[in-house]
């Protein structure tokens, strides 16, 4: 029967494989965790620190399901930063509502 396991054992591969959707806005949250990194004022922390908590904050904060948390306010700050280039800190600035 080792070839029925191994067949069973694609097939449960395929499945989880297929099962699993990336998050859509996984680029836009890794574009948005780069800027926070590249325009923070504290320099304390490191810079993969910062990047992977700003990239985790934005997947939690654009899914609907956590405005309690972040609100839609989160979002649309998110959503500004599409267009802004890489080391853009004024444009950046302007998405959060600091200048």
């Amino acid at each position: 029967m080792p070839g029925r396991a191994m067949w069973i054992q694609k097939f449960l591969v395929i499945s989880l494989l297929v099962g699993c959707k990336a998050d859509p806005n996984a680029d836009l949250c890794d574009h948005y965790a780069k800027l926070v990194v590249d325009c923070r004022e504290d320099k304390s922390d490191s810079d993969a620190l910062v990047e992977d908590t700003a990239n985790n904050f934005c997947i939690k904060g654009m899914n609907p399901k956590n405005d309690g948390l972040f609100g839609p306010k989160f979002r649309a700050q998110v959503e500004c930063t599409k267009s802004v280039k890489k080391g853009d800190c004024a444009a950046y600035r302007k998405c959060e509502g600091l200048e």
